[in-house]
C-alpha cells in the first residue's frame, strides 16, 4: 500500500489527477479507515472540480482524524470555494486551533472574514501572514488582500473576488503537506 499512495501523491503532483485517484481508492480498498489516503484523495477530487467527491472524502478523513488541520482547511477552501463563507469560517477557525503557525490557514481566514464584510479581523489575519514566512505567491495575495480592505473602505461594491486562486493554491500546498504528514516526501516531478 505504501508503494501505491507514495505512487498516487506523485501522480497527483504531476497533474495525472485521474491515475491519481485511481490509485487512491485502491488504497482505500486495503485500508479504508487511513485518513492520509482520504485527504489526497479529496484534493485530487479538489483539484479536478469535483468538490461535491472532495467534500465527501475530507469528511471521511475527519472521521478518522477530528483535529487534522489539513483536513479542516481544505473542508473550509471547500466550502470558500462553493461560496459558503461562514462555514469556510467555522472550518478554517478549527484549522488555526490545531495548527495556527499555518500560512494559508491564516490566509483563508482574512479572505474568509472579507468576503463576510468583517474587514478588522480579515486586516489582522493578511498581516499576520506577511509576518510569516509564507511563500512569496501567499504573501502577495496577502497584499492584494489588504490593498482590497482599503478600496473596500472607500467603496463597499468595489471588492475583488479572489477564492479560485485560494482555493488552486491551498490545494497545492495541502498536498505537500499530506506528504509531510504521511512521513513521505515526493521527489521533483
Amino acid at each position: 500500500m505504501t508503494d501505491h499512495f507514495s505512487r498516487a501523491l506523485q501522480l497527483l503532483a504531476s497533474g495525472q489527477l485521474d491515475k491519481g485517484r485511481e490509485l487512491l481508492h485502491r488504497c482505500l480498498q486495503l485500508a479504508p479507515e487511513n485518513s492520509h489516503a482520504c485527504l489526497a484523495l479529496a484534493l485530487g477530487y479538489q483539484r479536478a472540480g469535483d468538490l461535491l467527491r472532495a467534500r465527501e472524502y475530507t469528511m471521511q478523513a475527519l472521521a478518522a482524524d477530528p483535529r487534522n488541520p489539513v483536513a479542516l482547511k481544505n473542508l473550509g477552501a471547500i466550502f470558500g470555494q462553493e461560496g459558503d463563507s461562514l462555514r469556510a469560517l467555522y472550518y478554517l477557525r478549527q484549522s488555526y486551533q490545531a495548527d495556527s503557525k499555518d500560512p494559508q490557514t491564516v490566509y483563508g481566514l482574512a479572505f474568509a472574514y472579507m468576503e463576510l464584510g468583517d474587514m478588522e479581523p480579515a486586516q489582522k489575519h493578511f498581516q499576520a501572514v506577511l509576518e510569516m514566512e509564507a511563500p512569496e505567491e501567499l504573501r502577495g495575495l496577502a497584499r492584494d488582500g489588504l490593498r482590497e480592505i482599503v478600496v473596500a473602505g472607500r467603496n463597499q461594491n468595489d471588492l475583488k473576488r479572489r477564492s479560485k486562486i485560494f482555493v488552486a493554491f491551498a490545494s497545492n500546498s495541502s498536498l505537500l503537506r499530506v506528504q509531510s504528514l504521511s512521513g513521505r516526501t515526493l521527489p521533483k516531478v
